[in-house]
């Protein structure tokens, strides 16, 4: 049988550019178009999240450190929404502090293997301990907590006179 396409192993740094800096609109409405976390605002790092995944090879590795804040924001729902839904998200390590002197933002590392997450897929968090260098482990939960979560999340935001809020 041929051997599938694809990367075994995608490591990176993403650049951290946001729609309203460098983006054209032109360059919008492609990712839009192309991209399922790209449906509401543009984050380079998050299209760089997604195109990883789909450069991979089934069970590929990828390992990014990316701002967190796409964990959290109303514009990073499609994005988690598109990796709880394809990709088994094996570790997300909170790293204290900024990680980098030009980028003014706290990050994570996300560790993911491309292949659907069975119902009692875990997944480990793990806490950066600046003091001694290390990582120490804070706890595991189960990928479905985070997609339940993620609806529920999803479900609260309603279209209101062409803005969005919170219910």
């Amino acid at each position: 049988a041929p051997e599938a396409s694809g990367f075994d192993v995608i490591i990176g740094n993403p650049p951290y550019v946001f729609a309203r800096e460098k983006v054209s609109t032109k360059e919008k409405v492609y990712y839009a178009k192309e991209y399922e976390g790209a449906k509401y605002q543009v984050n380079t790092y998050m299209l760089f999240i997604e195109r990883c995944q789909k450069l991979l090879k089934e069970h590929g590795l990828c390992g990014l450190i990316v701002p967190n804040s796409w964990l959290m924001v109303y514009s990073g729902g499609d994005l988690r929404k598109y990796l709880l839904e394809n990709v088994k998200i094996k570790k997300i390590a909170n790293l204290s502090g900024k990680s980098f002197s030009d980028a003014n933002v706290e990050t994570v590392i996300l560790i993911d293997e491309k292949t659907k997450a069975s119902e009692d897929a875990t997944l480990d968090v793990v806490l950066s301990d600046d003091v001694n260098k290390k990582f120490d482990f804070s706890h595991s939960l189960k990928q479905s907590v985070f997609r339940v979560q993620e609806r529920r999340k999803r479900g609260s935001y309603r279209k209101n006179k062409g803005g969005l809020h919170r219910t």
